[in-house]
């Protein structure tokens, strides 16, 4: 079976679009590859089943034949869930030194009581003392007390937050793997409708890449060449295993947001030029 020779990589820029509502038909795709060299077209996974994917890549590729142009296709596989719940009303005002309560037990629509969580688990991850960065970064919680399933939080700053926001832990330490049962179905569709790369969310170490490799060379709808997997380095042990994740690789993305909320903003950049030197000196793309 043929496998993507890397060595070939060209280390010029690509432009990569992200597939949504205003840009899925052929019409415009095929202008926006002509207009100026649209090369691959990114799948967001966090939406869409199955059928929805599929048609979206008949939509890309006839657009680029009636381009006359070659695009790849991307599929950019979610990830955990690290999010609150739903909140009544679809959001409240936090006031700095209010108390918070999180509640991995709540299934109810959340609110100044308490707000559920996606991310179940989560209080099995922290402690007194840790912080809690909500919405981006745009809501600072630090975690007081811990008891069963609830975890009592104090905001450090004023924030309108809305329902199902993500949830960082300053410094990484969130132990939820980089699959869910809905990834692992994901991959498989991706494989079926040919994505020429699959992005894997929430990378910490090379085993998740292995994983991802072996499980795209057992799918039953696999070409004859498989997809490239590209690791999503979002979080602090992505850094703390870099060369293994990206020799585990066959391509990296910066995600700069999740990344920079865990690690700070102003320590992005310099992380950044790490990633794009380590990966050019291991012969990986960026």
């Amino acid at each position: 079976m043929n496998i993507r020779d890397t060595e070939r990589i060209r280390h010029n820029t690509k432009i990569i679009a992200t597939l949504g509502p205003g840009s899925n038909n052929v019409e415009l795709l095929r202008d926006m590859i002509l207009a100026g060299g649209l090369n691959v077209i990114r799948f967001n996974f966090s939406h869409g089943d199955a059928e929805f994917h599929r048609a979206n890549a008949e939509i890309v590729r006839e657009a680029a034949r009636q381009a006359h142009q070659e695009v790849a296709i991307m599929a950019d596989l979610q990830g955990p869930k690290i999010r609150i719940g739903k909140i009544a009303g679809g959001g409240i005002n936090v006031k700095a030194g209010e108390t918070l309560l999180l509640d991995a037990a709540w299934n109810g629509e959340g609110g100044r009581e308490r707000i559920g969580l996606d991310y179940r688990e989560l209080p099995d991850d922290v402690k007194p003392g840790d912080v809690l960065l909500l919405d981006d970064g745009l809501l600072t919680l630090t975690v007081t007390e811990v008891n069963g399933s609830e975890i009592r939080t104090v905001a450090q700053n004023d924030h309108f937050l809305k329902s199902n926001k993500g949830i960082n832990k300053q410094g990484g330490g969130l132990s939820a793997g980089s699959f869910t049962e809905k990834d692992f179905r994901d991959l498989k569709t991706a494989v079926a409708i040919g994505a020429d790369y699959i992005a894997v969310s929430f990378v910490k170490s090379a085993a998740d890449m292995e994983l991802a490799r072996q499980l795209v060379s057992q799918a039953e709808d696999r070409g004859e060449i498989l997809p490239g997997l590209i690791a999503k380095i979002e979080r602090v042990e992505a850094i703390e295993n870099l060369e293994e994740i990206i020799l585990a690789s066959d391509g990296v993305m910066v995600a700069r947001g999740d990344l920079a909320v865990e690690v700070g903003n102003p320590a992005v950049p310099a992380l950044q030029k790490r990633i794009i030197r380590t990966a050019r000196q291991l012969r990986r793309f960026t």
